[in-house]
């Protein structure tokens, strides 16, 4: 689309339009005030640059941006369709080392056993589940918050730690192990 110069009356495109861009023979000085406004905005421009805060990747924890990810765990939670809303327990699980995915979204029953949680997960997720078997590492599930085992004959209801959008620890371990040792990796690696 050509536009015309209205100072030296010759068309140029849109890229050129203006004095400045085309080397206009007629072009005027820029006015002294113009340049001094200029120079103040760089200067405002700059000074906000600096200050501006740096971008932290981590959700910060207030309430609101806990609700923020709870409802969007929700929307990539899979879990029984059974389940009343009602009864739902939203969790991240954090996979055992060397599964596909490092975390599974999902949603079990409140009045589940931890015991039928694990099942259930490690099923949803595709973790191997060999807890019928007295020779085998257990699959436990851990707090992502200080590495405690849960109790696997407890209801999820009744164990204080598992809340809606919390993190857990699905791993392999010994029967009798009580605490994740590198429990923080985990959380590292899932973030």
């Amino acid at each position: 689309m050509p536009v015309q110069c209205e100072d030296c009356r010759r068309n140029y495109c849109l890229r050129h339009r203006h004095q400045q861009d085309h080397s206009c023979a007629k072009m005027q000085p820029v006015p002294e005030k113009m340049v001094k406004t200029a120079e103040l905005v760089q200067h405002i421009q700059a000074s906000h640059e600096a200050k501006a805060p740096a971008v932290s990747k981590r959700v910060k924890s207030t309430p609101l941006s806990a609700r923020l990810q709870l409802m969007k765990l929700k929307q990539r939670a899979a879990g029984e369709k059974s389940i009343a809303e009602s009864e739902r327990l939203y969790l991240q699980v954090i996979l055992p080392r060397g599964s596909a995915h490092r975390t599974c979204p999902l949603f079990i029953s409140k009045l589940w056993t931890v015991g039928r949680a694990i099942d259930y997960t490690a099923a949803a997720a595709g973790v191997k589940n060999s807890n019928n078997l007295t020779t085998a590492q257990k699959l436990q599930l851990f707090s992502a918050a200080d590495g405690r085992r849960f109790a696997s004959d407890v209801t999820c209801e009744q164990t204080c730690e598992l809340k809606n959008g919390g993190t857990v620890i699905l791993e392999y371990s010994a029967r009798d192990c009580s605490q994740l040792e590198d429990w923080h990796d985990y959380v590292v690696l899932a973030e």
